[in-house]
């Protein structure tokens, strides 16, 4: 990667970090609404990583904005409220509940958990399988992401088998 390019990502990362202060979001927060892992979002704010469109649509979508404004620099961040607001409509649109603005984020380990001690993981399932049985027993919204994540680290690695589907590149969990 060139100087130039490298100060443009560090930039690019700068304004995603401004636009999060500002909604008063974590990186934790941003990473899960956006379904991306936390260090991804402290990466992209670092300038250590360059992203491609898909993301930063997706981080636009978030805040309200188009992705190209969250590179303006002359575009204005929107107030607080504003991109409170913004992500509360976007949330609703993606069927994540909003009340994770006003409140801590479900631990969802816990959650991960009871699918654990359950006869659910008896048969082969994928990530998204196991977030939608989540949300379906204990109406709790969970990305496939966010569950891959939890069961790849211990102790919970240690009780499940992990494999690869044959067509596809998603893991396949099973007790």
């Amino acid at each position: 990667m060139s100087k130039k390019d490298y100060s443009a990502v560090k930039e690019y990362g700068q304004r995603i970090r401004a636009f999060r202060k500002a909604a008063e979001l974590s990186q934790k927060e941003l990473a899960t609404f956006t379904e991306v892992h936390q260090p991804y979002i402290a990466a992209i704010e670092n300038g250590d990583l360059n992203i491609g469109i898909k993301i930063q649509e997706t981080i636009g979508q978030t805040f309200g904005v188009r992705y190209y404004q969250l590179a303006d620099p002359e575009f204005p961040i929107p107030a607080r409220e504003i991109l409170r607001d913004n992500i509360r409509k976007y949330l609703i649109s993606k069927q994540i509940d909003p009340a994770w603005l006003n409140e801590e984020t479900p631990n969802l380990s816990h959650y991960v958990d009871m699918i654990l001690n359950s006869d659910f993981l008896d048969k082969p399932r994928t990530a998204k399988a196991i977030a939608q049985e989540i949300a379906a027993r204990y109406r709790v919204t969970a990305s496939a992401a966010r569950v891959t994540d939890i069961l790849s680290r211990n102790p919970r690695r240690q009780l499940v088998q992990i494999t690869k589907s044959k067509n596809s590149r998603l893991n396949i969990y099973q007790r």
